[in-house]
């Protein structure tokens, strides 16, 4: 039940992490 929850925000995480530090 958590696999797809942490693939799911890992992969929303790693996207806002890129644009965050981008800033």
């Amino acid at each position: 039940m958590l696999n797809w929850w942490i693939a799911k925000f890992g992969k929303d995480i790693e996207e806002v992490g890129r644009e965050y530090i981008n800033r």
